[in-house]
């Protein structure tokens, strides 16, 4: 299966959301060749001492989104995974603030790195939090350790 046939499977109930995806309260709603799309809801259990959102769940949702986008290029019998996040965020995430998107796109796949980009939306479409990724292809090819 391809990535991008993978991540379709994941949307349709053929295949299991990821176990991280579940416990962060996101979830994958649409996937095309280099761009996928999350949907999440933070509430309270992912606060910070500051009552915002903990800038992890963030960078697990940037992370997400990109990873996926950089995935979703991918020929069957490949994978990825993520070398590199640098992420910015622009505003907090409140507990109250209702659904917000994460989006990722790749910027450039080529034959072992995949640069990708992601973003955190909310519902007004204003800019939470942005991501650079560098993921890293590998041959899912069993290999001795």
């Amino acid at each position: 299966m391809t990535g991008l046939e993978y991540l379709h499977a994941m949307i349709a109930g053929k295949r299991p959301d990821a176990p991280l995806a579940t416990l962060l309260s996101i979830r994958l709603v649409e996937a095309r060749h280099g761009h996928v799309r999350f949907e999440g809801m933070a509430d309270e259990r992912y606060t910070n001492p500051a009552g915002t959102i903990h800038g992890g769940w963030t960078a697990s949702l940037l992370d997400s989104a990109a990873a996926l986008a950089a995935f979703s290029t991918l020929p069957a019998g490949k994978t990825s995974t993520t070398a590199d996040l640098h992420m910015h965020c622009l505003r907090p995430i409140m507990p109250d603030g209702g659904i917000v998107t994460g989006e990722g796109s790749v910027i450039n796949a080529g034959r072992t790195l995949i640069l990708a980009q992601s973003r955190v939306l909310d519902a007004a479409g204003r800019l939470l939090a942005h991501a650079t990724s560098t993921c890293v292809v590998l041959d899912l090819k069993k290999r001795s350790r």
